[in-house]
């Protein structure tokens, strides 16, 4: 069994699922779910260590799939960016996100800036203490120059055709590890709540993946569609 360390160094260390050769990465803050106590000393993290997992490895401790309203959106982008010609109904869009979104040969891969799951940015459950950090502020200071060099290299690696990053509290950080000083960025307003959205070639910066409060209702994500669509960069 490895220590709590040990796990956390895992985690620290964890690419994202799927593929990083993939044509299309989504890049968020953070996963939405909390580790618990018993997770972090579990063989759960062993599915971390793994050379490239895929997205249905990670199940909770009653063996269910790990659900975030991140992957139908996700999904919904990579359907309309990958068969843009087609329409796509809710049923296209479970199946893409449980067959093919973070898989192999899918095309699309899926990770984090920061290493452990949370229920939100500022928390920070008690048991994550053990962890040698007394706060969210406090571990992301400590890995985030580590976490960003490593999505970096592999961004410079592999050249996906398009990056899309969600969590706008995190644009900085975003835009540190891929944006490019040599090209210009365009910015824009969603639709249905006037939020900001930002882009370069091969580089999208939208708002969290989430549908609280109608923050990425249909016609936001139509629209991030069509942003993505002028953003990718050419085969």
């Amino acid at each position: 069994m490895r220590t709590l360390a040990e796990s956390f160094q895992v985690l620290n260390r964890f690419k994202g699922f799927g593929e990083p050769k993939s044509a299309l990465w989504f890049v968020g803050i953070e996963e939405g779910g909390e580790w618990s106590l018993e997770d972090l000393q579990s063989d759960l993290v062993e599915l971390y260590a793994k050379p490239q997992p895929e997205l249905d490895g990670r199940a909770n401790q009653k063996g269910k799939p790990h659900r975030t309203p991140v992957y139908p959106i996700a999904s919904r982008v990579a359907l309309g960016l990958f068969n843009p010609s087609r329409t796509f109904t809710s049923d296209d869009v479970r199946d893409f996100q449980h067959r093919k979104l973070g898989r192999w040969k899918s095309d699309t891969f899926l990770t984090n800036v920061y290493p452990l799951g949370k229920k939100s940015r500022t928390a920070w459950p008690e048991h994550y203490q053990l962890l040698g950090f007394k706060s969210a502020a406090a571990c992301r200071a400590s890995v985030v120059e580590d976490r960003l060099a490593l999505l970096r290299e592999l961004r410079q690696k592999h050249a996906p055709r398009l990056v899309v990053c969600h969590g706008e509290k995190d644009w900085d950080q975003f835009e540190l590890c891929f944006g490019s000083s040599q090209a210009a960025w365009t910015t824009g307003l969603l639709p249905h709540n006037q939020k900001s959205i930002k882009w370069q070639p091969g580089l999208v910066l939208s708002q969290f993946f989430a549908t609280q409060g109608g923050l990425m209702e249909h016609s936001n994500v139509a629209a991030l569609i069509e942003v993505c669509k002028q953003a990718i960069l050419p085969r």
